[in-house]
C-alpha cells in the first residue's frame, strides 16, 4: 500500500553554509525541501564561524503538507565553525540529458534520502561514499555512483536524467491483447508509458477470435509521444448452404457468403467465387445442415 509523505523546508536566516540535520543525520548545507513520511523530528543546526547556531527544534510533518522551519543564525564575531580538517564538501547536482539544469530527484548518500535537485555543499567525514538517485516520471534514472571525500576538498558529482519519449499504444478494436514492448509486456488492451529514446519494437499477443496485429517498430524522440495502433482483424465469418449430402473428403465446388469481405481477403482467395473447400465430417454426417466443419484450400 502506497502512503503518502509530507515535506519538510528548512530555511537558514540569513543564508549560511550551516549543515542541517534530520534526526541526528546530515541532509544538506544552506538549505532543505524534501520528503518524509509522516511522524515528529528532530533539526540540528551546524556550526557557523562568526555566527551563533539557533538551537535544535522538534517538528511535526503530516501527509500532504509541507512544514517550513526558519532557523536564525545570528552574528556574534566569536564563534567558531567545524574544523576544517575533519570535514570534505559534496557538491551533487542534476541536469537533462538535453541541457536543461535540474530534476527533481531525491539524493541518497549511503542509502539516507538527503535532499531534492542538488546537496549544495554538503559537510561529510573524509571517506568513501554511495550516491544514488530517485526516479522521476518520463527521465532515466542515472545509475549509482561511487566517490571518496577527502579532507578540506570538493568533490563534485553530476547526475545526468535521460529525458524519454512517450509510447502510446491502442488496439483496434478494443481487445484484451498482451502489448509486448522489446519482447517485454507491459500491459493489455493498451499502453502509455514512457521510454528511453531510439527504436522500440511492439508486438502483439492472441486473441480469441482475432489475428493478431504484425510487429512493429517505433522510433521515440526525447520529450515526444508516439501513438500506435495494432489492429485486431475478426477470424472470418464463412455460412454455407445446400440440400446435397457429400462423402467425407471429398473435395466440392460450393458457393460461399463471406462477412466482412475486405478483412478475409488476406486470409482466403476471395476474388472469386465459388472457391474449392474439402469436407470434413466430424459428426458423422455430411450435409452442411448438420454443423459440418470447412477447410480453405486455397489460403494465401
Amino acid at each position: 500500500m502506497y502512503r503518502a509523505n509530507g515535506w519538510l523546508r528548512v530555511v537558514l536566516d540569513p543564508w549560511v553554509p550551516g549543515t542541517i540535520s534530520v534526526n541526528g543525520i546530515r541532509r544538506n548545507d544552506g538549505s532543505l525541501w524534501t520528503s518524509f513520511p509522516p511522524g515528529d523530528y528532530s533539526i540540528s543546526f551546524g556550526g557557523v564561524v562568526w555566527y551563533k547556531r539557533p538551537d535544535p527544534q522538534t517538528v511535526r510533518v503530516e501527509a500532504e503538507r509541507l512544514t517550513t522551519v526558519v532557523a536564525r543564525y545570528v552574528y556574534d564575531g566569536v564563534s567558531s565553525g567545524p574544523d576544517p580538517t575533519t570535514y570534505g564538501l559534496l557538491r551533487v547536482t542534476t541536469v537533462l540529458s538535453d541541457g536543461r539544469i535540474g530534476a527533481p530527484s531525491q539524493i541518497s548518500v549511503d542509502g539516507v534520502p538527503r535532499d531534492d535537485w542538488s546537496l549544495t555543499w554538503l559537510k561529510l567525514s573524509p571517506g568513501p561514499y554511495g550516491v544514488s538517485f530517485s526516479d522521476v516520471p518520463g527521465l532515466g534514472t542515472p545509475a549509482p555512483s561511487s566517490v571518496t571525500i577527502q579532507a578540506g576538498r570538493t568533490t563534485e558529482l553530476k547526475g545526468t536524467f535521460q529525458v524519454h519519449g512517450t509510447l502510446r499504444v491502442t488496439t483496434n478494436p478494443p481487445v484484451p491483447g498482451t502489448i509486448f514492448v522489446d519482447g517485454i509486456p507491459r500491459d493489455d488492451w493498451g499502453m502509455w508509458q514512457s521510454l528511453p529514446s531510439g527504436p522500440h519494437t511492439v508486438s502483439f499477443g492472441p486473441v480469441p477470435g482475432f489475428a493478431r496485429p504484425a510487429d512493429d517498430v517505433v522510433l521515440l524522440a526525447p520529450g515526444i509521444t508516439s501513438e500506435l495502433v495494432g489492429k485486431y482483424i475478426a477470424d472470418p465469418q464463412v455460412s454455407v448452404s445446400t440440400d446435397i449430402a457429400y462423402a467425407k473428403g471429398e473435395s466440392v465446388e460450393i458457393a460461399i457468403e463471406v462477412r466482412n469481405r475486405a478483412d478475409v481477403a488476406r486470409l482466403f482467395d476471395v476474388r472469386s467465387c465459388p472457391v474449392t473447400f474439402q469436407v470434413i465430417d466430424t459428426a458423422g454426417r455430411t450435409r452442411y445442415d448438420h454443423a459440418l466443419r470447412v477447410a480453405c484450400a486455397q489460403v494465401l
